[in-house]
């Protein structure tokens, strides 16, 4: 429980209706009954959630409640996308990279600060992680952010685990659903499963 602190919702949009009622319910009476029943607790906590989507658009689309966002919203900050805001990308390297941008030639930070982010900060961090597992240890260059972005996006390897897609899976480092979609969809290279 958060008691006096701060609970972030993430993603308050993708919240199934039914749970976008049971907070609404718990912002207005700042009470909260415990899972199992027992008496109900004073809730004192700051809320903050973040959308991926325009709240506007998610109302008319039915994906979020009027009420809900009129008791959340006293203060809107809008984040604007990572491809508008190209000057962050070098501090957000250094706190994904753990070392400064410097360290990467010009033409790669270059390519960082052209390319759309549609996956937007999230993206950026996993593309360093790919970045610096291609690289081992030597200076990130253009050819290897290129890579990583082509692997994030249009295909990805896994190791060829004999028998074990449970250990394919967790190779890959994505969710179980989003390993079968790719796979599904061909998105995950089927010469990298051959031997199972």
């Amino acid at each position: 429980m958060a008691a006096n602190g701060s609970i972030f919702l993430d993603e308050l949009a993708e919240a199934p209706m039914p749970l976008q009622a049971k907070l609404l319910r718990i912002l207005e009476s700042g009470h909260i009954r415990r899972l199992g029943g027992g008496p109900e607790s004073q809730v004192k906590a700051r809320i903050i959630s973040a959308t991926n989507i325009d709240p506007a658009i998610a109302l008319k689309t039915g994906r979020l409640r009027l009420d809900l966002l009129e008791r959340l919203g006293c203060l809107v900050i809008r984040m604007p996308p990572l491809r508008e805001r190209t000057q962050d990308i070098p501090y957000l390297f250094e706190q994904f990279w753990g070392a400064p941008s410097s360290l990467m030639d010009k033409e790669a930070l270059d390519l960082l600060k052209t390319y759309k982010w549609p996956g937007n900060v999230r993206e950026l961090r996993n593309v360093i992680g790919r970045v610096r597992w291609l690289c081992a240890g030597a200076q990130p260059t253009k050819a290897h952010l290129e890579q990583a972005i082509k692997l994030g996006w249009h295909s990805q390897t896994v190791p060829p685990f004999k028998g074990a897609r449970r250990r394919q899976i967790e190779a890959s480092g994505l969710p179980r659903s989003t390993f079968y979609y790719r796979l599904q969809k061909g998105l995950i290279t089927s010469e990298s499963l051959s031997g199972l």
